[in-house]
């Protein structure tokens, strides 16, 4: 359901706005799965999205543990002569529904790539 950073990179190039909502419902055979994102990009170096999807039986060990995952993440790349560099800040929820009580577990991160004298790389998370 995340949108990779250098896929979203690719669409900061657009030149202007843009928005694109994609939606699934039925996923995994049962009807009451749904996943959609929702990303936005603006001018050549931000973009973000949102997403939030309904995921039936995730785990084999709790087979009927239903989840609610929602993630969303913004985007920023800067180019200069010899490089460049990406930047992203990530955040997830997984919130287990009904049947073993609620359960909400967040993650977070931030992750960056520097390209420098055209050849050279580091990568932080």
């Amino acid at each position: 359901m995340t949108v990779k950073r250098s896929e979203a990179l690719e669409h900061n190039r657009a030149r202007t706005p843009w928005i694109l909502l994609v939606g699934v419902i039925g996923l995994g055979g049962k009807p009451d799965s749904f996943a959609s994102r929702l990303t936005l990009a603006v001018g050549n170096n931000f973009s973000g999205q949102f997403s939030i999807g309904r995921i039936n039986n995730r785990e084999a060990l709790e087979p009927d543990l239903d989840t609610l995952r929602t993630t969303a993440s913004i985007h920023h790349n800067v180019r200069f002569s010899s490089g460049h560099v990406s930047t992203s800040l990530i955040w997830g929820r997984n919130k287990d529904l009904e049947s073993h009580g609620t359960r909400i577990f967040n993650g977070y991160t931030a992750e960056s790539t520097v390209n420098f004298l055209s050849q050279n790389w580091v990568d932080s998370h």
